[in-house]
């Protein structure tokens, strides 16, 4: 059941395609508010919306839904997450450390204690992502250690 969590968590702060790396990223253009998405379908169908602040003295504020649906069935299971961490960038990864401080659990929060599902996602959170796309409205990453895409748009 780890296994289905770590995926969820770590997207909230490293939210990808591969696409031709970019050399080197200007770190004033990440610096913003992005929404990112993310769908795929590992154990479960996953579908992520987060938002990210990245200030430009590298703090992160970050806050994300997502939803993992059992492949064709009607059950699912949504959280909503809150993160704060750091960010940095070297050339073109973006590196990430958080701490998760709030975890609820937006579908069925009587599941938490029947079968303690908040305690499975991680408490501390870190991840690298690879950015082959970075504009002044959108940008692309792709999730070093799981392969996959997130695409994001800046909202200011």
């Amino acid at each position: 059941m780890r296994s289905l969590f770590s995926p969820l968590a770590l997207s909230l702060v490293s939210t990808v395609f591969v696409a031709p790396v970019m050399a080197k990223v200007d770190t004033n253009l990440l610096a913003g508010k992005w929404q990112c998405n993310s769908n795929f379908v590992d154990l479960y169908e996953t579908n992520i919306k987060s938002v990210h602040e990245l200030s430009k003295n590298g703090r992160l504020n970050s806050s994300g839904d997502v939803i993992l649906a059992m492949p064709q069935s009607t059950i699912s299971v949504g959280y909503h997450l809150e993160a704060k961490g750091v960010w940095s960038v070297k050339e073109d990864q973006l590196t990430v450390r958080g701490e998760v401080t709030s975890v609820k659990n937006t579908m069925h929060p009587e599941w938490d204690k029947m079968l303690g599902l908040k305690q499975l996602l991680p408490e501390t959170l870190k991840g690298t992502a690879t950015i082959t796309h970075l504009d002044a409205s959108s940008m692309t990453l792709d999730d070093t250690r799981t392969g996959r895409e997130y695409v994001c748009h800046r909202m200011s």
